[in-house]
């Protein structure tokens, strides 16, 4: 009983249906626009989200870890209005035969953005959760496997 009252808890907090979810929700996610470092710094490598406009209604991003001299791609990333949804696709080399997984827009509260794949193993939901101007917290996990997996929480300051 307890599994049916979480998706009811957060079909609450986002305070919408999808229906609700248009194009012009778009200009919410300039936000993202620039470079933000994973926390915990760590001097001898660092690891960056780099995202940057690609056009009125696509944001491109990647993830890259710097190692001394050596850069390397960690993922691609898209943010972009297609096919009348808001979609995150995100492409890991060496995972999933290194082919895109993208994720659906479901939900919006405040400077929370929900993204979902019940689809896909893990994640299953990827939240990008703004908590200041130079603050980000990345929330991935698997509220929909059976038993749910784990969580992973990734915080990044602007740089």
């Amino acid at each position: 009983m307890r599994w049916l009252a979480i998706p009811l808890v957060f079909a609450t907090l986002a305070g919408f249906t999808q229906d609700d979810i248009s194009k012009k929700d778009f200009k919410r996610f300039q936000f993202l626009i620039g470079t933000w470092r994973l926390l915990p710094i760590d001097e001898s490598a660092a690891t960056f989200e780099i995202w940057q406009r690609a056009g009125d209604t696509q944001l491109v991003g990647k993830s890259v870890r710097l190692d001394g001299g050596d850069s390397l791609l960690m993922e691609t990333l898209e943010l972009i209005w297609k096919d009348g949804a808001m979609q995150y696709t995100a492409r890991v080399p060496n995972q999933n035969e290194g082919k895109p997984v993208s994720f659906t827009l479901t939900g919006i509260n405040d400077n929370r953005f929900i993204f979902e794949n019940p689809e896909h193993d893990f994640p299953q939901r990827i939240i990008y959760h703004l908590i200041s101007k130079s603050d980000l917290e990345v929330v991935l996990d698997a509220p929909y496997a059976e038993p749910p997996g784990a969580v992973r929480h990734i915080r990044f300051k602007r740089q």
